[in-house]
């Protein structure tokens, strides 16, 4: 299927590696999910992508962000966002740059863990906090559980800690996972997030918000239904957190992964002795642009001066340019191309808009990442 990012990469032929972005396509999915949420706004996880015409395009329509360092911070503020209109999602903090957010305006912080709410008292004196839990991440491809969060029974007492310490407890927050597949988990976890709102309640605080976190996807495959999530979580809201003064939603991937296309040229093409299999080279890898592609499967297109390329398909690894034996997908995901493919066609990714050019070692092995094209 042919679309704005497709027809830019036929007319245009940009030397890849090449990341195209079709800003209309994240203007839908915005509005999709905030037409579903009380106050119509969401709030963008800067960290899938922080390319200024994104934030320029979501800032323009209103969009809150979620920001994890001083540098995204800055960045939403040179596009016109306020700073108050953005919340500090990263639950291990550097001091000075709590103390540069504070200063600027930002005044609500994340935490899950008694040092995290001192180090906020001490640098951030006042400012409204709110607690993250772990939650259950099944169905997702990313759980996010171990690394993040306080468990559900913990949260009131943290939350009474931060009054204690001069901060204002606001509420609670959760991630079920990036790349979430299960409709059904934002009802459980909007339902878990209004339990211990009451026990915050039944312990004498004044909770009034709930963060859904991320975890919508994208559609990197058939069974990918990013309307039928976002309508869960509208669902989920009004079932149980409609009570709840402010609903913060911090869409990442969904936003952004979608709205993007990728083209790489083939450097080499080459059998692999005993299986047989193909592995084909790319001038794209997962330092410079494909950084996930073990953990969900992007599509592949390849193309033969600029024509689809004919021919059966074949399972085939793909392989980035760089020296690193781990540079290299389709090991656990399944990947298919022609096997005419040769030395000099190129492969078109999509679903790419995501975690790509955001991720990239810059200079890895001195090779140029993905330049980053708009329209």
């Amino acid at each position: 299927m042919q679309t704005r990012a497709t027809r830019f990469l036929d007319l245009e032929h940009p030397p890849t590696p090449s990341l195209v972005v079709d800003l209309d396509v994240i203007t839908e999915r915005y509005r999709l999910l905030a037409a579903q949420l009380p106050s119509q706004r969401a709030w963008y996880a800067v960290k899938a992508n922080p390319s200024r015409p994104i934030l320029e395009r979501l800032a323009s329509l209103g969009a809150c962000f979620d920001i994890a360092s001083w540098h995204e911070l800055a960045s939403c503020l040179e596009v016109g966002a306020k700073a108050t209109d953005c919340s500090f999602g990263n639950t291990a903090k550097r001091p000075d740059e709590v103390r540069r957010a504070r200063a600027a305006g930002v005044d609500l912080f994340v935490f899950d863990a008694p040092a995290e709410l001192e180090k906020l008292a001490a640098n951030a004196p006042g400012a409204s906090v709110f607690c993250r839990l772990a939650v259950d991440g099944g169905g997702s491809a990313w759980p996010l559980g171990r690394k993040f969060g306080a468990p559900p029974e913990a949260a009131a007492g943290l939350l009474l800690q931060a009054r204690a310490l001069g901060l204002r407890p606001r509420g609670i927050s959760f991630h079920i996972g990036s790349q979430q597949q299960d409709t059904t988990a934002w009802d459980r976890a909007a339902r878990l997030a209004a339990q211990v709102l009451e026990q915050g309640h039944a312990a004498g605080l004044e909770l009034d918000l709930v963060n859904l976190g991320g975890g919508l996807p994208a559609r990197y495959t058939a069974d990918d239904h990013p309307a039928a999530h976002v309508a869960a979580v509208g669902a989920a809201i009004r079932t149980h957190l409609s009570h709840v003064p402010q609903i913060i939603v911090e869409p990442g991937r969904y936003l952004v992964a979608d709205a993007g296309v990728m083209e790489a040229s083939v450097l080499l093409v080459r059998q692999e002795a005993g299986t047989g299999k193909l592995w084909v080279h790319l001038d794209a890898g997962r330092y410079s642009g494909l950084t996930e592609g073990d953990t969900v499967a992007y599509p592949l297109t390849a193309l033969r001066d600029g024509q689809p390329l004919a021919g059966a398909l074949t399972e085939v690894v793909i392989a980035g340019p760089t020296c690193d034996s781990d540079d290299v997908f389709g090991l656990e995901q399944t990947y298919r191309l022609p096997a005419t493919i040769q030395v000099g066609d190129r492969v078109r990714l999509a679903t790419t808009g995501a975690y790509s050019t955001a991720l990239d070692l810059l200079g890895y092995n001195g090779i140029v990442p993905p330049s980053l094209h708009f329209v």
